[in-house]
Parts: C-alpha cells; sequence; structure tokens
C-alpha cells in the first residue's frame, strides 16, 4: 500500500511544482505589463481550490480574487473549466478584471484604469 501513496505524492508535488512555475511566469508577465501603465507590481497565483468566496479579505472577482493587500490575483482553475466556453478567454477576462482593482488601489481613477487597461 506504500507504493501508491508515494506515487500520489510525487505526482501532486508534481502538480505543485507546474501550478509554481506557472504563476511565477504569469506573474513576470503581468507586472511588465504593470511597469508600462505605471502601477506597482502584481502577484498571480494560480489555485486548484473551486471557490475562492471564503478565502480572506478583498474584492471577489468570477473564478478570482483580487487581495489588495498582497497585491495579489488569485485565479481558481476549477472554476475556469466548469464556467465553460473559450478557458482562455474566461482566463484573460479574469485577470483583466483583477487588474481593474489593482488599479484602483493603486489610486488611479476607475475610467482611467478601465481605459489604460482597455476594459469596459
Amino acid at each position: 500500500m506504500g507504493t501508491p501513496t508515494k506515487e500520489l505524492l510525487r505526482n501532486a508535488e508534481g502538480i505543485r511544482e507546474v501550478l509554481v512555475e506557472a504563476s511565477r511566469e504569469l506573474t513576470s508577465e503581468i507586472s511588465s505589463a504593470c511597469r508600462i501603465l505605471h502601477l506597482p507590481g502584481v502577484e498571480v497565483l494560480l489555485s486548484l481550490k473551486e471557490s475562492q468566496e471564503e478565502e480572506g479579505e478583498g474584492t471577489l472577482i468570477e473564478c478570482g480574487r483580487y487581495d489588495p493587500v498582497s497585491r495579489e490575483i488569485l485565479v481558481s482553475l476549477p472554476c475556469l473549466l466548469r464556467s465553460g466556453g473559450n478557458i482562455a478567454d474566461k482566463f484573460l477576462e479574469t485577470v483583466s478584471h483583477g487588474l481593474v482593482h489593482h488599479c484602483q488601489f493603486a489610486g488611479g481613477p476607475d475610467k482611467v484604469c478601465k481605459v489604460k487597461l482597455g476594459v469596459k
């Protein structure tokens, strides 16, 4: 019984490593965009949790949450999968929405934030 457990743990660790690396890469890209927009950086974290509604403070966004204290956009991958349609579009919508809240928190007026980020 020890072997399947070890294999499961190795698989779980592999999944965690993929999520951490993907989050790092996304954070790098989004932080570059923030610099261009003269905003402080923001971290993007991918999560396997089903719902973000119960997690801490911050602004709830569909399939994610923006936390102004930690400057993090948390994206729920199961929510993206469940939402149907184009997952890439839903992901971009979630991150863009989080960036609007980041811009607002960083001191930009709502209208300017939406114009800077190209969001309606």
